[in-house]
């Protein structure tokens, strides 16, 4: 129902761009929603499948259009609201994964790391050294 819209807007983030809209949720959009920004096209299309309540979720680089204020905003909420949900999170920004329960960091020879975010800093050079480059490029962004 409606307020089942209403909480994943709130947990896509996409209730206060709503409410900036002239018509609200009943704004046009036009053709494949080209009057929206990248960031609320990929927030849409992650409620649209919130809604399905699927119980595995694969999420493939989903916040690449997202600011990383939001971005960590909406996996909080997914983390608090979504527990019986399984999410596989597909990603090269990795600046929220220290929020993540468990990660494979794969590689290019098809071998990988496993673990959880303290796990692999503590024992994965390349994981810890894109961590922390994404880490400082996303400070000096803000």
């Amino acid at each position: 129902g409606n307020e089942d819209i209403s909480a994943v807007l709130h947990d896509v983030c996409l209730d206060e761009d709503l409410l900036a809209m002239p018509a609200g949720a009943y704004t046009q959009v036009g053709s494949s929603g080209i009057r929206l920004s990248g960031g609320q096209q990929a927030r849409i299309a992650l409620a649209r499948t919130l809604l399905h309540k699927a119980k595995i979720i694969i999420l493939d680089d989903p916040f690449s259009a997202v600011d990383m204020r939001t971005e960590e905003k909406i996996i909080r909420n997914l983390k608090n609201n979504y527990q019986q949900c399984l999410f596989i999170l597909i990603s090269h920004r990795l600046a929220i994964f220290n929020q993540i329960d468990r990660i494979v960091l794969l590689h290019n020879d098809h071998s990988f790391d496993y673990g959880t975010h303290q796990q692999l800093m503590e024992k994965s050079e390349l994981y810890a050294s894109i961590y922390d480059l994404q880490r400082l490029a996303g400070e000096n962004d803000e």
